[in-house]
């Protein structure tokens, strides 16, 4: 996670007054490296809720929107419930 993305995912949880440490994260890179160096990064993150344990992942990388999926998940109440 990039600072743009952490500080995105931040402002996204202290919008809806909920606490960052609630959240576990865990970034997987899924790049397949060759010798083209244009390949984009790509990845995951799979973000926990603590209290309910309920676990989103999200794909990551070049182009990805994930932050606004992840803000989109909290505001519909997708964490809440298992």
């Amino acid at each position: 996670m990039n600072n743009d993305e952490k500080q995105d995912i931040k402002t996204a949880i202290s919008n809806l007054n909920l606490i960052y440490s609630d959240f576990e994260f865990k970034e997987t890179d899924l790049t397949e490296y060759n010798s083209d160096s244009s390949v984009p990064i790509v990845g995951e993150i799979l973000i926990t809720y603590k209290p309910s344990r309920k676990s989103i992942k999200y794909k990551t990388g070049h182009g990805s929107s994930w932050p606004a999926k992840f803000e989109f998940d909290l505001k519909t109440n997708a964490y809440m419930t298992r």
